[in-house]
């Protein structure tokens, strides 16, 4: 790069230029297009040094192309120094201002969006990325030429929110096992950043569409860059579709659910270990659990990276604010403050959490049987425990009982009931008499609907009951 030719007056970077060898710049007088030159004429008669002082939004003449428009509205914007060191920097990273063999065409011409080039001139990522895809279209086409089915772009190369240490995010969507000889990892030290370069099979992408997590960016904001042919694009749509079907149907307070549900587990665990580094990774895990949940929740997923989650929970306008209880609990200097916070983000994600469900009117159909099966299961194992003194056969039946309520009350209208705070380990008869009220208390629901329980003075009237149909049948 010869600095010192600096910026020509539309625009173009004399400093680069591969006629700059016998042209000293468009100041020198011995541009050979200077004759002509709209943008040199316009500026010399309007005074100027540069088209980038003058105010208008001009377009004619050379500024019709995009990169002397991108390089004069770079300056306008940074200044004619900082466009000279970032084409500088990109030329040593490998940006080509000319390619040879094509002219004065190079990797600054190849955009459509002049804030798209803006962008690359302040990272030099793009062309880095192109090299990337471009490198595993071609292996691809030598090793496993029917394996690789299209390439995508997503993350923060895709929303514009990258900076100049960020890698690539790709959907490199493989056809079968062949395709995984394109899976690679490096590390660019020139620029320090390092590359993963990830394949995904139909299957897995398949899996995602499921919706058990919040981070389906991949699947549905991939900007696809390769596709080997139209049924690839197709199967994809068919995918995205699916996915997004489930988020916008009931079925996505289940995944809600899960992910929750997961969240409880990590939260077990780190009350399983007094390690701090234990503790901590276990909160992280619930954190991310429960970050998923509530996007699920509201049939939502994250489009952005790690640094924009907070950005993206506020979207959802949550009755209690995540941000400030995660960072405290990645603050906490102890377990007993991670747990602390952890519990409470899960309380209030707990209450948050309600999945709208419509519940079953009681009738026979729904209700039929829940008596006699409450009856036949505990009750006399309720007076058995109590006449051996047998604790634990006591407390676990009547937990029985407990689990069973709030399982019909979750599917059917009826009144739900709290029991196990009435067990008394001291005093076991005590417990057969609050299973016998909490079973009392159930009939009620049986009678409201003009219902009895089946009840026979012996098992031969059973028998003859039960089987009328045969001898109905018979005749």
């Amino acid at each position: 790069m010869k600095r010192e030719l600096g910026i020509a007056r539309c625009g173009l970077a004399c400093c680069l230029c591969s006629e700059n060898e016998h042209c000293n710049g468009c100041n020198s007088g011995e541009c050979p297009g200077k004759d002509w030159c709209e943008n040199r004429n316009c500026s010399i008669e309007n005074n100027y040094t540069h088209c980038y002082e003058c105010k208008s939004e001009c377009r004619k003449g050379l500024l019709s192309k995009i990169k002397p428009y991108g390089f004069t509205l770079f300056i306008k914007r940074y200044g004619e120094k900082a466009l000279l060191d970032c084409l500088e920097r990109n030329e040593k990273a490998g940006v080509v201002y000319h390619r040879e063999g094509e002219g004065i065409h190079g990797d600054y011409d190849d955009f459509n969006d002049v804030e798209e080039l803006i962008k690359f001139i302040k990272t030099g990522k793009n062309d880095i990325n192109k090299t990337i895809i471009n490198a595993v279209i071609k292996k691809a086409e030598t090793l496993c030429p029917d394996s690789l089915a299209l390439i995508g772009i997503y993350g923060s190369a895709a929303t514009g929110d990258d900076h100049e240490k960020s890698d690539l995010d790709l959907l490199i969507l493989i056809n079968d096992k062949n395709g995984w000889v394109l899976a690679d990892g490096f590390i660019l030290d020139d620029i320090d950043v390092g590359y993963d370069i990830y394949c995904t099979s139909w299957d897995m992408l398949e899996s995602d569409a499921q919706c058990n997590h919040a981070h389906l960016s991949k699947l549905f904001d991939s900007v696809i860059v390769y596709c080997r042919d139209q049924s690839s694009l197709k199967r994809l749509d068919e995918i995205r579709k699916e996915a997004a079907g489930l988020l916008a149907s009931d079925r996505r307070y289940d995944k809600a659910d899960f992910a929750y549900c997961e969240a409880k587990r990590k939260f077990a665990e780190s009350h399983l270990t007094e390690s701090l580094s234990k503790v901590r990774s276990c909160a992280g895990a619930a954190i991310m659990f429960i970050e998923d949940a509530v996007m699920l929740y509201n049939g939502r997923y994250f489009r952005k990276g790690t640094k924009r989650t907070f950005d993206e929970l506020r979207q959802l306008d949550l009755p209690f604010d995540p941000e400030v209880i995660i960072t405290d609990i990645i603050r906490a200097e102890t377990v007993e403050k991670i747990r602390s916070g952890l519990t409470e983000l899960l309380v209030l994600t707990n209450e948050y959490l309600k999945i709208p469900k419509q519940k079953a009117l009681p009738a026979a159909a729904n209700l039929g049987g829940t008596y006699e099966e409450m009856y036949s299961n505990w009750k006399n194992k309720m007076t058995e425990a109590a006449d051996r003194d047998d604790m634990y056969s006591s407390f676990m039946n009547l937990v029985s009982l407990q689990e069973m309520i709030h399982e019909i009350a979750e599917e059917i209208e009826v009144d739900d009931f709290e029991i196990m705070d009435k067990f008394d380990p001291q005093d076991l008869e005590n417990n057969v008499r609050v299973f016998d009220k909490a079973t009392s208390n159930y009939l009620a629901e049986y009678e409201k609907e003009g219902m009895h329980p089946k009840r026979y003075g012996s098992v031969g009237e059973f028998e003859k009951d039960y089987c009328k149909a045969v001898q109905n049948n018979g005749k």
